[in-house]
């Protein structure tokens, strides 16, 4: 589910970069727009995906074995709030690969931060303390 989900937006983020660089040529015409992108827009677009996809795993062994010891809470927390900006960033420029790598990635890394929360001792003590759980 996660993955097709992954390539429906990574897809859609695709098309409407492709639409923004055909405003001058036949945006029906795909193979020819594909041909003329930049091999640094490739570039751009391949270390994207593998850098958000690098989460998936880490994310879904999180899940399903709901360990998270060894899982940094300052540096996910760090990371999460980096990402967030840099989407930010991505949406005041513009920058179709930003806005896709980054919104996904934040997703990933929110998902994993959440269950490192959710999972750790110190914070479900508290959660019971406070009668939330």
């Amino acid at each position: 589910m996660l993955q097709c989900n992954i390539n429906i937006i990574h897809c859609a983020i695709i098309w409407t970069d492709l639409i923004e660089h055909t405003h001058e040529r036949n945006p029906m015409n795909l193979t020819s727009t594909l041909s003329q992108l930049s091999p640094s827009t490739w570039i751009g677009y391949v270390a994207a995906v593998m850098t958000t996809l690098a989460f998936v795993p880490q994310a879904y062994m999180t899940w399903k074995t709901r360990s998270v010891e060894s899982i940094s809470l300052g540096m996910y927390t760090i990371f999460t709030v980096g990402v967030a900006m840099w989407l930010v960033y991505g949406m005041l420029t513009r920058d179709w690969p930003i806005i896709g790598a980054n919104l996904i990635t934040l997703m990933l890394a929110g998902f994993i931060l959440g269950l490192k929360l959710y999972y750790s001792i110190n914070f479900r003590k508290y959660l019971d303390y406070t009668g939330l759980l």
